[in-house]
């Protein structure tokens, strides 16, 4: 028997809450923390469309990277979309869990997941090269197998990440070697990715002046998408559920919850 409460503690073994950042509202959302559990879906965001999903399939519990309570909320009603939302979450008796800046920074965690489908080696926190002792952050550094062009990192990055576009700084034939990454949103790490001696930065949801930041840096710069370099969240939840929770059925949610739409 699994109950909502035994995979919340599974859960926070791959994150642990003490890494969530302070503004962040990580963790239990919506719960029957006694409920028994035997399908859950995993999601990077929880709309209408990946509820309808969840009653669909069955599952007792969603567990999203994005929280769905991210700020304080004065009523629940079906007047607005959010209070829709909750109230149907609740009527359907689901419960909701979120994983997010916890496992962001985590070891195994999101980052470290991304640093792996590139094939870098020798990974390591940003930011904690001189004082080790600190609890890491969410970026990643490491190293290729061999030099690439940023040509064929952007080629690369497009098939792993099914990006449709990608917004770039640097030259294309700038041999990439050193890559340090940051899912979602990451450009306050543009900086200290130069002076770990990155050759390039992967993140999103960058701007125009944070890019000037990092030309002037001479420091290539993928912008990738917030929703491409996180939706990976769904596989590394489903890879560790798989092996560590017995007797729930476990899927990934079908549902692309990217707002932005693309013209070509």
């Amino acid at each position: 028997m699994n109950r909502v409460k035994d995979i919340m503690e599974l859960a926070n073994r791959l994150a642990p809450q003490k890494l969530a950042s302070e503004w962040d509202n990580t963790g239990l959302q919506i719960a029957d923390l006694e409920q028994e559990v035997d399908s859950i879906l995993l999601s990077l965001d929880i709309n209408e469309a990946v509820v309808d999903e969840a009653i669909r399939k069955k599952c007792q519990l969603i567990i999203s990277h994005h929280p769905l309570l991210f700020r304080p909320i004065r009523k629940i009603g079906r007047q607005n979309y959010q209070g829709r939302l909750i109230y149907r979450i609740i009527s359907k008796k689901i419960n909701v869990f979120a994983m997010h800046t916890n496992l962001d920074s985590a070891e195994g965690g999101i980052n470290d997941y991304l640093a792996n489908i590139f094939g870098l080696s020798d990974v390591r926190p940003l930011g904690v090269r001189d004082n080790p002792a600190l609890e890491p952050g969410p970026g990643r550094i490491g190293s290729l197998p061999a030099g690439i062009s940023l040509q064929e990192f952007l080629q690369l990055v497009r098939e792993k990440l099914d990006a449709e576009q990608l917004r770039y700084v640097g030259e294309e034939d700038k041999i990439i070697r050193t890559i340090a990454i940051c899912s979602g949103s990451g450009s306050e790490y543009i900086s200290l990715a130069a002076e770990e001696g990155a050759d390039l930065y992967l993140t999103g949801d960058v701007k125009y002046h944070q890019a000037q930041e990092a030309e002037i840096l001479g420091l290539a710069l993928i912008d990738a998408g917030h929703y491409q370099t996180e939706a990976i969240v769904k596989s590394l939840l489903y890879d560790f559920f798989t092996r560590h929770l017995k007797g729930v059925k476990l899927y990934k949610s079908e549902i692309n919850t990217d707002p932005w739409n693309y013209f070509s």
